[in-house]
């Protein structure tokens, strides 16, 4: 549960900061080594890696699309686009409610009530 709920939450910020987290927190003997000073470079290849991976999805996903109707235009396929340009953002601003909801959980501190409302069928007139 660990590893599949908080971790998920948590890869943005991981991935943000991995490469320069040791260097504050490592020490000054640990600064010094090799390992230290070539983190940042190996988390900045993995970030360009998935970056790419990014940039082929979106062509193989606007290709995938079924045709345009005729009744939108096709400035539609420029925000379709800008939402793919918007994922790393999105991928890291949707990290704090995570984090937030599963600490709550975590520490016991629930919202409250959570109220069902009552489904009913729709008499037919």
């Amino acid at each position: 549960m660990l590893e599949g709920h908080y971790s998920w939450a948590t890869t943005s910020f991981i991935l943000t900061f991995l490469g320069w987290l040791p260097l504050l927190f490592g020490g000054a003997l640990f600064r010094e080594s090799v390992i230290a000073h070539n983190l940042p470079f190996v988390t900045k290849t993995l970030m360009t890696l998935g970056m790419m991976g990014l940039c082929i999805s979106i062509p193989m996903s606007m290709l995938s699309l079924p045709p345009r109707p005729k009744r939108y235009h096709w400035s539609r396929y420029f925000l379709m686009f800008f939402q793919w340009i918007l994922i790393p953002v999105v991928g890291f601003l949707s990290a704090f409610p995570a984090i937030d909801s599963q600490t709550r959980i975590l520490l016991g501190k629930y919202f409250g009530e959570f109220w069902v409302t009552e489904k009913m069928k729709k008499k037919e007139s």
